[in-house]
């Protein structure tokens, strides 16, 4: 608890040196940070998401200038970019925040948005459970008022609910209905919408959920899609991401050594502060398919010593519990 105070110092006191040096780059350039409009700090907010410290500068000023302008809906959503972007327990800090700010205000659209935020801090911190009664609720509560955008982007978090337990076929079906909306929508730019980042990720679930249930003929177009959209509009930050979906295709064509070469590539083109587990766990698949079993359990070591420390996480990662367990029953390493 004390260095988490510790850490929580240092970042405070180095933020408020950074916003100095930006207010005098901003001068420089002829607009000052607290000028920005609430759409072009998300905008710098998006733009920022591998340099955590010039990120925080712009979450910051988004939550003053809502809070100076006394405007609910833009504190919502500067608050949903804090819990996107801390981890537990600011994440569910500001998630509670969110929820309070909506009720208090009694608007169905900004209790959704409360709603659907505090289900996903929830599954980000592996609450499963209760996640999944939260998005039903914003689910729900969207269908009533009519809001497309919101349905989808609910309909997208339940069916990140069901992948986690194992129910592709559902969450395919959710999906597909998320890749069509938004993918009509992505011209639409207006405060706390972001269709372009639900289109990636959704067809990004779909391409993972269409490999798992082997509809690997529709991944082919999909993947084209993507990266068409992604060279197009050069958001070179999801391109990892998709070259992680070639590895994973490759892994169950049963082509190991294109896995590998492509989960690695994209391992190496991260460019962000999150920890890439899903490339860890199919490269050591893949070796082990390959027969060479000491270079995947290097990977399964490595998924268990900074995956599962103390905590339920996701059952989808289970196979490589059951092959180190093979592994050292072949050597007679009963500790192990």
């Amino acid at each position: 608890m004390e260095i988490n105070k510790i850490k929580y110092l240092i970042i405070k006191h180095l933020t408020i040196i950074l916003l100095f040096l930006f207010h005098i780059q901003f001068n420089a350039q002829g607009k000052k940070l607290e000028d920005l409009s609430f759409l072009e700090l998300e905008h710098k907010i998006d733009s920022s998401y591998n340099k955590k410290e010039e990120l925080w500068i712009y979450i910051n000023q988004y939550i003053k200038k809502s809070k100076d302008e006394k405007n609910s809906e833009a504190l919502i959503y500067a608050y949903r970019y804090a819990s996107g972007y801390s981890f537990y327990p600011e994440n569910l800090k500001y998630s509670d925040s969110i929820l309070f700010i909506a009720q208090k205000n009694k608007d169905h659209k900004l209790i959704t948005e409360s709603l659907i935020n505090r289900s996903y801090t929830l599954m980000d911190n592996f609450m499963h459970k209760e996640a999944l009664k939260y998005i039903i609720k914003a689910n729900t509560v969207a269908s009533k008022i009519g809001d497309q955008y919101l349905i989808n982007k609910s309909k997208y978090f339940i069916a990140q609910n069901k992948i986690y337990l194992g129910l592709n076929s559902e969450a395919n079906k959710e999906l597909k209905s998320c890749v069509k909306y938004f993918r009509s929508n992505l011209k639409e730019n207006k405060l706390g919408v972001d269709n372009e980042l639900f289109y990636m990720y959704s067809i990004l679930s779909l391409i993972d959920s269409n490999s798992k249930i082997k509809n690997h003929k529709e991944n082919v177009s999909l993947l084209n899609e993507a990266f068409y959209y992604i060279k197009k509009n050069n958001l070179k930050e999801y391109y990892p991401y998709f070259v992680s979906s070639l590895g994973t295709e490759a892994y169950y064509h049963n082509n190991f050594n294109s896995a590998i070469k492509y989960l690695q590539k994209s391992l190496d083109s991260y460019n962000d502060q999150w920890p890439h587990y899903t490339e860890i766990f199919y490269i050591g698949l893949s070796y082990w398919k390959l027969g060479n079993k000491k270079e995947a359990v290097k990977y399964f070591e490595k998924l268990d010593k900074e995956y599962y420390i103390g905590v339920n996480r996701n059952p989808q990662y289970r196979p490589a519990y059951e092959l180190l367990i093979e592994y050292y029953a072949s050597k007679n390493n009963t500790d192990k």
